[in-house]
């Protein structure tokens, strides 16, 4: 979790606890792998985003929302095989939900607590 309260679901009130949490191993590992040259920012302002270059083949591995999965399927080279997996987690820790995705909230808009 990064937040109080339940990571944000127990109150409006919740608040950021970024620096107490496995976030900031996490942080600390991208920065020490972007340095070793294992990692690489992708944007479209140095030519391609993160999930062109996934598509093209020249970025073996993003983390992205199933909302991308569309433009990799429509983009992807020829003869790519690719698919999805879980985010790993750090030995030690625990897995915890997934977040809720807008078209998500979308979907459950006006429905019955039941649905």
């Amino acid at each position: 979790p990064i937040a109080s309260k339940n990571n944000g679901y127990d109150g409006l009130d919740a608040r950021l606890e970024m620096n107490k949490t496995k976030f900031v191993q996490y942080v600390t590992d991208l920065k020490k792998w972007y340095d070793a040259g294992l990692i690489k920012i992708k944007s479209k302002d140095l030519g391609q985003d993160m999930v062109q270059a996934f598509a093209t083949g020249t970025c073996q591995v993003i983390m992205t929302s199933v909302g991308d999965h569309g433009t990799v399927g429509k983009t992807q080279k020829e003869g790519m095989n690719w698919d999805v997996a879980e985010l790993p987690v750090y030995a030690g820790t625990e897995r915890k939900n997934s977040l809720v995705g807008g078209a998500s909230l979308w979907v459950l808009s006006g429905k019955p607590a039941e649905e």
